[in-house]
């Protein structure tokens, strides 16, 4: 993992994104634009956090050794936790297991990946082999309650047990230790949890002591029982689950487990607390002491001088005693972490900077990388024999363990880890720090990958690495586009009300098509004004140009037919101190005054533009983009910049806070990359086709040769489905549907041109004055009129393909078809000449073709005499030789253009509009084809064309690696046996991006993972170390946590100090019994309990 790259590749892809995105026509306003956000701070990092390791204790046969353990234990452990053979337990859990043994009670608040499971797993297991022991058998009974907040948690739990008994099957058959989960999707009979077993695990066998369904534990309740506090409540007041709790199996009760509890705050921790004394209340009638109680978090908090705090919330929490008396370790009994200091005598050896490129490039390139190779690279470097030795003879020939032993002695890596014991740090800084500021891109490189060997080495594999590195990048959302027009015109991306000189700023939208500004404000005491909040309501004010006209584009009404926001009226504003009025507003001068026409939008946005006529959600646009929209791109640039080898180390798990949100990104993302992806292979497949004579069909059968080629289907689907679905992202490009401007033709990849037949000619009238062109500048008339149709989708589909209501194509999900005049919205018909008084697509482009041909205004009778010859051209000369006739009782005669007639090609010349920047390779006489826009046309130069990969979708079309990227969500809406195949596939590389709510931040363990993305900075430092923590685990390379910064307060804050987040104060958790209502409702259901 190069974190550099990465974060430069989210960067540039996140400000390409925002560049194509939010286009201005005003040219000079552009180019201010353009310069504003090549510089604007978006991006916060990369910042590298590197823990360091855990304190080692003893090792775990040393406790059985001291006969803290039962000898049993060893027997079968090892096998189902073979790290605990060779490596000593962490010191915390070493210190916890023994506090358990001495009988009391026990916080274990350390980091995430710390093993805490063990802590209490083992001394629950000891319990049982000295029950076993003592009495040559074990009863039915709960021994251990272990609470988790959710399934998720309960089901990785389940695993870890099930693997303990499968090695006690095999290794001390005698004794049957039995466990359950008694959760809502718990089946009810033995046979229904045989089959729920096989369905979720098809793989693998129960083992003996599982016990599968209700009946089965009501029967004979299992000795560790695991469920969640809601289920409790449930088990607590049903009769027929009283066998737990009451009667001859239920005087054995021993622990209670609380995984997570930090989350038992407030409301819900007074009811967690009502539920362990209700609990009790059952099986030990209120007696102090009888249960040990354990709680675990990885985030009860960092300071020492707050465990007393923790005691308190511990002890409130469970009516239990819990202590920390500083003076005293026999009673303290909040168990954290201790990490070994980085901090040391500082090493003499140094190597040359050559070395760690070196070194790196053999552990890359070789599987199983040669000690005697590394050796030979050491004495090279002339690094002393002595060293180079005394490192051969400490690795016991493992590589990693050899490169440990080095890196340990280098005097760069003492410096770096005695810079982060503090805290993270810029990446930057640790770079400058090692090499100095004035350090070239190559020793930059050098210490990129001595980083790199620092994670990759590690003393054995159940070690953490030499530097366990984590690299953070924050990403902001934009605030909007924000202009200041007096005494020059400047843009801003930062909010602000006024500039130096007390001039006032505005907030700009622009139409998406077009790029025509608007200001969004609402009028104060005569003032234009900023709106107080992002989305309060606005009024949208078009800003007026000479000779701009406000017109209605009737295609755009047939296309789209919903209620738009009525024009109010024309004002006047004076630039210079934001006044606004009917005439002029100031005693300015007039030079200080524009004209704008308001528009009041029924909604918070404007869904058409006055200028060009365009029509959709969100038509004008604000800078304040959906966050959807930019957390797809920089999910897209994070899986595409990280490492490319192996599609299983390319996993990434998003997180969301609202479950909503979570359920609904995993789909979005999943089409916008889709959409990506299929235009990437288009462009492959017009390229490599190289023909002249290509057409639509052609495209499919290559493109789906192409998608199969990159695995890019569903397992599921057939051929014909395939093909089905390759037609509807050909026909999607081919009518220019949703995103018109990012389109392969909008960004100059690609052209469809109709196949006239060859012994068709234009009309000659407009080859006459006062029209003049030449034939081919006629031809190309028709091809932009006809695109005007392809453009309104009025068009067949293929048979083999999809049907035009199909739901993929909404909101224009309909057949449309076209005629020579009277259009009718209701039933999707366009006419080709507009209704009197009236302009659409096609007459308006003729209009502007005959101002610009004649320099005078346009005469309607002439442009729509020369279009009705056209259209008498059309139905006559390419009817069933481009254009499909046919005939309906309600409409009469109808027209379609026919898909085969269409060619696909790589454009040669390239023209721009200089006022809305449209792009498109047919050009007469300068005339930009889109509705509103009064630009001129000019041909783009080599350079220009090849500035054009700046463009951000452009630049994917050409670049993209074709590889299927497969999104799924994971949030608590789904079943549970759902969930737990989604899970699975994930870990096995099968899913590449699960986005999921905080289902994932309580500590499942989701396998490798090297990279976590944020869609927000989450509420508090603990849930941010939470999320953090799924990444890393069990890689060879640093994790990458990326967090984007959504456009509140709360965000932007830690946006600017991402430090504060990464390290930041936990408080430890508070809870008071205080509730009168929650405590009432457990005190009737008590009594309710009692009743029945």
């Amino acid at each position: 993992m190069d974190p550099l790259d990465i974060s430069r590749g989210v960067r540039d892809s996140y400000v390409r994104y925002l560049k194509s995105t939010f286009h201005l026509s005003d040219p000079e306003l552009s180019k201010l634009f353009e310069e504003e956000i090549e510089k604007f701070e978006f991006t916060n990092g990369p910042i590298l956090e590197a823990t360091p390791p855990f304190k080692r204790g003893c090792k775990l046969i040393d406790l059985i050794n001291e006969r803290l353990l039962n000898e049993k234990l060893g027997d079968f452990i090892f096998e189902a936790m073979p790290y605990l053979r060779d490596n000593p337990l962490y010191l915390h859990q070493e210190m916890a297991i023994r506090k358990i043994l001495e009988g009391r009670n026990v916080v274990i608040a350390s980091g995430t990946s710390s093993g805490k499971t063990e802590c209490f797993l083992i001394p629950i297991y000891n319990h049982l082999l000295n029950e076993y022991e003592k009495k040559g058998e074990l009863d039915p009974g709960v021994r251990a309650l272990l609470l988790y907040p959710m399934n998720a948690l309960a089901n990785d739990q389940l695993r870890k047990i099930r693997e303990i008994m499968r090695a006690m099957e095999e290794k001390l058959p005698e004794v049957r230790i039995t466990f359950g989960r008694y959760v809502g999707d718990t089946p009810e009979t033995r046979r229904e949890g045989e089959e729920r077993f096989r369905v979720m695990y098809p793989e693998e066998n129960p083992v003996n002591g599982e016990l599968l369904s209700r009946e089965e534990m009501r029967e004979s309740p299992p000795h560790i029982l695991i469920t969640n506090y809601a289920m409790l409540e449930y088990l607590l007041l049903r009769p027929k689950d009283s066998p737990f709790f009451d009667g001859k199996y239920a005087k054995n009760w021993k622990f209670l487990v609380l995984d997570e509890a930090h989350i038992y705050t407030g409301a819900m921790g007074i009811e967690m607390a009502m539920l362990i004394r209700r609990l009790k209340d059952r099986v030990c009638e209120r007696m102090r002491g009888e249960i040990q109680c354990i709680a675990t978090s990885a985030t009860f908090t960092r300071e020492r001088e707050n465990f007393k705090e923790v005691a308190e919330f511990a002890s409130n929490l469970f009516g239990e005693k819990f202590e920390w008396i500083p003076e005293d370790k026999n009673r303290q009994d909040v168990i954290s972490e201790e990490r070994i200091s980085f901090k040391g005598k500082e090493p003499g050896f140094e190597p040359s900077l050559q070395l760690y490129s070196n070194l790196r490039e053999v552990i890359e390139d070789e599987a199983t990388p040669s000690i005697g190779r590394l050796y030979e690279l050491c004495l090279k470097d002339d690094i002393p024999e002595d060293i180079v030795n005394l490192c051969i003879e400490y690795s016991e020939n493992n590589p990693k363990r050899f490169i440990y032993e080095l890196l340990s002695r280098d005097k760069r890596v003492w410096k770096l880890k005695s810079m982060l014991e503090s805290g993270p740090r810029k990446l930057q800084e640790c770079i400058e720090h090692l090499v100095g500021k004035e350090s070239s891109d190559e020793e930059r490189t050098h210490i990129l990958d001595l980083l790199k060997l620092s994670v990759w080495a590690r003393p054995d594999e159940g070690s953490l690495p030499l530097l366990p590195a984590r690299y953070h990048l924050f990403v902001r959302a934009p605030e909007g586009v924000f202009v200041s027009f007096y005494p020059r015109p400047r843009v801003y991306l930062d909010r602000r009300e006024w500039i130096d000189g007390g001039y006032p700023v505005f907030e700009l939208a622009t139409c998406h098509r077009c790029g025509r500004e608007y200001i969004v404000g609402e009028i104060k005491n005569g003032k234009l004004v900023q709106s107080t909040k992002i989305n309060a309501e606005s009024k949208y004010f078009l800003i007026l140009r000479e000779r701009d006209e406000v017109k209605e584009d009737e295609d755009q009404e047939i296309a789209i037919p919903e209620e738009i926001a009525e024009i109010e009226e024309k004002k006047k504003l004076c630039v210079k101190c934001g006044a606004i009025g009917e005439n002029n507003p100031c005693n300015h001068e007039e030079t200080n005054i524009v004209t704008l026409i308001e528009i009041d939008p029924e909604r918070l946005s404007l869904n058409k533009c006055y200028v060009c006529g365009s029509r959709s959600i969100d038509a004008i646009r604000r800078f304040i983009l959906r966050r959807d929209a930019l957390t797809a791109v920089l999910a897209t640039a994070l899986y595409h910049n990280l490492s490319k080898s192996d599609r299983k180390s390319r996993k990434i798990l998003v997180f969301s806070d609202n479950r909503q949100d979570a359920a609904f990104f995993a789909p979005y993302l999943d089409f916008t990359h889709k959409r990506i992806l299929f235009r990437r292979l288009m462009v492959r497949a017009i390229e490599e086709a190289s023909l002249d004579d290509y057409g639509l069909n052609s495209l499919c059968d290559d493109l789906l040769e192409q998608a199969n080629s990159a695995k890019i289907f569903d397992d599921s689907l057939d051929e014909r489905e395939k093909r089905k679905e390759v037609w509807k992202w050909i026909l999607q490009e081919f009518c220019g549907l949703w995103d018109r401007r990012n389109s392969l033709e909008g960004v100059g990849l690609v052209s469809f041109v109709p196949k006239l037949p060859e012994d068709w000619t234009p009309i000659r009238e407009l080859q006459e004055p006062p029209w003049n062109l030449t034939e081919e500048e006629a031809k190309s008339v028709y091809q932009i009129l006809l695109n005007t149709m392809r453009f309104n989708m009025a068009v067949t589909f293929p048979e083999d393909g999809p049907n035009p209501t199909d739901g993929f194509f909404s909101p224009r999900n309909r057949e449309y078809k076209f005629r020579g005049e009277v259009s009718s919205s209701r039933y999707g018909i366009y006419s080709f000449i507009p209704s009197r008084g009236r302009l659409n697509a096609r007459l308006e482009y003729i209009k502007k073709l005959y101002e610009r041909i004649t320099g005078e205004k346009w005469r309607e009778e002439e442009c729509r005499r020369i279009l009705g010859k056209i259209w008498e051209d059309l139905r006559n000369s390419l009817v069933n030789r481009g254009i499909d006739r046919f005939f309906t009782r309600r409409h009469g005669t109808l027209y379609k253009l026919n898909y085969r007639y269409w060619r696909v090609t790589l454009p040669e010349t390239l023209f721009v509009c200089d006022r809305c920047s449209t792009i498109t390779p047919t050009n007469v006489k300068g005339v930009c084809p889109v509705f509103g826009c009064n630009g001129t046309l000019r041909q783009l130069n080599k350079q220009e064309i090849k500035n054009l990969e700046e463009n951000h979708y452009r630049y994917l079309y050409r670049n993209l690696e074709p590889v299927k990227m497969e999104c799924r969500e994971h949030t608590a809406q789904l079943t549970t046996e759902y969930a737990s195949e989604i899970q699975q596939k994930f870990i096995m590389g099968e899913i590449d991006i699960l986005s999921c709510s905080t289902t994932f931040e309580l500590g499942v363990d989701i396998g490798e993972l090297e990279a976590i993305f944020l869609r927000n900075v989450p509420p508090e430092p603990s849930n941010y170390i939470q999320r953090a923590g799924r990444a890393g685990r069990r890689l060879d390379s640093g994790s990458f946590i990326l967090t984007f910064a959504q456009l509140r307060s709360h965000d932007i804050t830690y946006f600017k100090r991402p430090e504060d987040m990464i390290e930041g104060r936990i408080k430890p958790p508070v809870i008071e019994l205080q509730n009168e209502k929650i405590i009432r409702r457990h005190m009737h259901s008590i009594v309710l309990s009692n009743f029945f």
